[in-house]
């Protein structure tokens, strides 16, 4: 009689006779760091658990099992009075002791820090936790910015840590203990506070075992800072701040907010600036000007008044704007020590116009007095006065925007600035133009010098919208041409026309169709189709034959001309279900048409029908010693023929098994035994393996393994590569060498 045993904590324990399972205590293992949970309904009875029932054996937190296969927990099921894992009886895994895995990329990980040693390797997975095994060495250093918690680890300039796991965690080797501390426990540090305003004083700073070497304080550190007279603009003398660092700076507990400077304190305020020019816009200065809830600076608060764009000062002094100071309760002007004069106010201006610059008169050339020498600054801007008067002509291969200006080859502005900008000096008004304003021309196209076939269909010379420049013509930037093929001729694409633009300059002319610069003009071929070869059908297709009519001539193939186009490899078919037996195409009246009698246009450049990944049928030959479970594929979404060849498509699922006697050469497919697989455009996947590239038909001889007399024993061990169990008997496989003694 044949007994069975159920394995709880790695013993064997003999089965109730009525095959119920040993139950499996909670108490027990928690000491184990381990718990329990039940996937499938368990019947609990008095002397065990009932059949069927199946659970689940997790590691707690920073715990894990060293089996990757129990990376999710360890599944048993109570199968013929034994707790089992397919079928054969197990033992509750153990747990070891871990340390969470610290990612780089992890808040809670190795953000601010780098390893010195490490990362390592080995890795356990706990459910979506990661860990590292117990007597793991780790050492890492800070990220620029941050420093150490641990004064020893900053005058090292690294820490050293060794996992310990489980409710120990890591072991500060320093300290060679447990401190609370793990690898890469970097905080943020700020830079030290330097900039104070007169009227504070400094009552607390961090000390040097506060700073790191690279003299930034340390997180937490206190500055202490009280006024020296007066108060601050919310009415306090004393002010606390605190390194957080990163983006938050300090911290100021009074207000709760973080990214806070040093206050300001004052006796008096000054009020809210009142700029009276229009023209100007105000700036904070280089002093920083805290305001209270009316809107009042205090002393020393600088700030800078600056003209707006096209507008200036006359001054020079004031080119980088006015500044005033608050003192004594009064706005100042810090050149004057006065009171701010509203007699220098912005001028109206006009930006200047450079030949170098791209948006200025890079087309054009100064003309009349030249260049006008008076200037203004505005900051980095120069700028012409209201009344200056600027003449241009164009560049040789540029020509004006404005009809009149062309006609009588240059131009002529007078600066109004401001907002009003320029206006035109020859018609005394506003009209949108500014100096040398020449858009780029084109070469136009000579209706006696087109390419055979090709004729223009929009002409911009018969809208008058041509230049001569010497013994050559012209066209606008932004003129159009339309070209077309004459009766006879058409375009290798088949598009009906082309439609080139003028861009001028280095860009020359743009094609709308193929969105190209420095487009040339297309040549118009003779009546006929586009050559057919290898470069536009797919890249899996063949061209198995044609007929004596398909000489080509140039690009393209007379009437009449019949190709045959078939998928190249067994493995694939046409996509269309029309062309089971390849596509046929005949060039009927300048175009293809296919067998039948459908036109065929390329579909981006390829004119064949697109060749579908599949897998050459399974064949008789392929299968002498297996057989199909279930049926073969069928219909047409999942059979398709390739001339004489069947095909079964892409994502088919089939199913087999070995005959009596034969097995799968891997015994780790045997196991999957009846193994199914699913066609990968091309060949075979195991879907219980993941294996690519496998012979769903392919099985070996095995020879039965004998049964021993008595008195008899195997002389050496079968390895489990050479051996492999068929519907409970065993086997092993060819040239495998059994002896007996």
């Amino acid at each position: 009689m044949w007994l069975f045993f159920s394995i709880i904590f790695g013993l064997l324990v003999a089965p109730s006779f009525s095959a119920r399972c040993l139950a499996i205590k909670q108490n027990s293992l928690f000491d184990r760091h381990q718990e329990l949970k039940e996937v499938r309904p368990c019947n609990h009875y008095s002397d065990g658990i009932g059949e069927g029932c199946e659970v689940i054996i997790r590691c707690f937190q920073d715990y894990f099992f060293r089996n990757t296969q129990y990376a999710d927990g360890q599944r048993l099921t109570c199968q013929g009075g034994a707790w089992t894992i397919n079928g054969k009886a197990a033992a509750i895994a153990a747990c070891d002791k871990g340390c969470k895995v610290l990612r780089e990329s992890e808040l809670l990980g190795m953000r601010n820090a780098t390893f010195v040693v490490g990362p390592p390797k080995d890795e356990f997975r706990n459910g979506d936790d990661y860990y590292w095994p117990r007597g793991t060495h780790i050492e890492t250093k800070c990220k620029s910015g941050y420093d150490f918690d641990d004064s020893k680890n900053r005058e090292k300039g690294k820490d050293t840590h060794t996992c310990l796991g489980g409710d120990e965690y890591w072991r500060d080797d320093n300290a060679n203990k447990y401190t609370g501390s793990r690898p890469g426990l970097c905080l943020p540090t700020c830079d030290q506070i330097t900039d104070i305003p007169k009227s504070v004083e400094v009552v607390l700073k961090p000390g040097d075992k506060y700073l790191t070497d690279t003299k930034r304080v340390l997180s937490n550190s206190i500055y202490k800072f009280t006024c020296k007279s007066g108060e601050s603009l919310d009415c306090r003398k004393n002010q606390t701040l605190i390194c957080r660092g990163g983006v938050d700076g300090y911290y100021d507990p009074y207000n709760g907010q973080s990214r806070q400077n040093v206050f300001t304190c004052a006796a008096k305020t000054c009020p809210p600036y009142k700029n009276n020019d229009k023209n100007a816009v105000v700036f904070a200065g280089k002093k920083d000007c805290p305001r209270n809830y009316d809107g009042e600076v205090p002393e020393e608060c600088e700030i800078t008044i600056k003209c707006k764009e096209d507008f200036y000062y006359s001054e020079p002094k004031d080119s980088d704007g006015k500044v005033v100071v608050c003192k004594n309760g009064e706005w100042i002007d810090k050149n004057t020590d006065k009171a701010p004069s509203n007699g220098n106010a912005c001028q109206k201006g006009c930006k200047v116009l450079n030949e170098d610059d791209p948006q200025g008169l890079k087309n054009a050339t100064f003309v009349g007095k030249g260049k006008p020498e008076k200037t203004f600054k505005n900051g980095k801007d120069e700028y012409w006065p209201a009344g200056t008067v600027v003449e241009t002509k164009c560049k040789e291969n540029y020509a004006f925007d404005m009809p009149d200006d062309r006609k009588r080859g240059q131009d002529k502005y007078v600066c109004v600035g401001g907002d009003d900008f320029w206006n035109d000096g020859f018609k005394n008004k506003y009209t949108g133009g500014r100096p040398g304003l020449c858009p780029p021309l084109c070469e136009a196209f000579d209706k006696k010098k087109l390419p055979p076939g090709v004729k223009i269909t929009l002409d911009p010379a018969e809208s008058d919208l041509i230049e001569k420049v010497g013994d050559k013509t012209y066209v606008y930037s932004q003129s159009i041409y339309k070209f077309k093929c004459d009766d006879g001729y058409k375009y290798p694409s088949g598009k009906p026309e082309q439609t080139l633009i003028c861009r001028g300059g280095d860009l020359k002319y743009y094609d709308s169709e193929t969105h190209k610069f420095n487009a040339e003009l297309k040549e118009c071929l003779s009546d006929g189709c586009p050559v057919v070869s290898a470069a536009n059908i797919d890249k899996n297709a063949v061209i198995t034959s044609s007929n004596d009519k398909c000489k080509s001539n140039g690009d393209t193939s007379p009437d009449g001309c019949v190709i045959h186009i078939q998928c190249k490899a067994k493995t694939h078919f046409f996509n269309s279900p029309d062309y089971p037996e390849g596509q046929k195409l005949t060039c009927k009246k300048g175009k293809w048409e296919d067998q039948n009698g459908k036109a065929v246009e390329p579909k981006n450049g390829i004119i064949s029908d697109r060749c579908v990944g599949g897998c050459a049928a399974l064949i008789d030959t392929d299968m002498p010693n297996s057989i199909f479970v279930g049926s073969k594929p069928k219909g047409d979404f999942e059979v398709h023929k390739n001339g004489k060849d069947e095909v079964w498509a892409a994502k088919t699922v089939i199913a087999t098994k070995c005959k009596p006697g034969y097995g799968r050469p891997d015994p780790e497919d045997q196991k999957h035994e009846p193994n199914r697989y699913i066609c990968d455009e091309g060949g075979w996947t195991n879907l219980a393996t993941n294996d690519a590239n496998q012979k769903p038909g392919h099985c070996v001889p095995l020879c039965k393994l004998p049964a021993l007399q008595e008195g008899t024993k195997l002389a050496s061990k079968i390895v489990d590569s050479s051996k492999t169990e068929v519907d409970g008997v065993s086997y092993v496989y060819p040239k495998t060498i059994v002896k007996v003694q």
